[in-house]
């Protein structure tokens, strides 16, 4: 499907939605990643804190083992690790989490401040 397509039936699938399970279900028929990173998911389920554990891990031990810097050294980095693994995490990670071990299902209706 070419983008234009694509970004029609988006359209379509937005406008013709009468709720948000509605929504969602349209989205997975057009852009089942679309439809994914609305829908959510758990966070046990998610890379971001694996990926950020693994990035941590890999910089304490890396400046530990190969570097052999001191204890708070080490420690500095490591923090480093975590806080770069972190946000790259959640760069490759764009579905929105819900939940913590289960996700949380979407509501029927979303009511915004001053609708009628």
């Amino acid at each position: 499907m070419t983008s234009l397509r694509m970004q029609i039936a988006i359209n379509d699938a937005v406008a013709n939605a009468q709720h948000m399970q509605g929504l969602v279900e349209r989205l997975r028929a057009v852009d089942p990643a679309l439809a994914q990173a609305i829908e959510g998911k758990a966070l046990i389920a998610s890379k971001t804190p694996w990926g950020t554990a693994v990035a941590t891990l890999a910089a304490y031990i890396s400046s530990k083992y190969a570097l052999g810097w001191d204890e708070s050294t080490d420690e500095l980095v490591a923090l480093g690790g975590m806080l770069v693994g972190s946000y790259i995490m959640r760069m490759i990670s764009p579905a929105r989490i819900t939940g913590i071990v289960t996700p949380t299902p979407l509501p029927a209706r979303i009511v915004t401040p001053g609708a009628p």
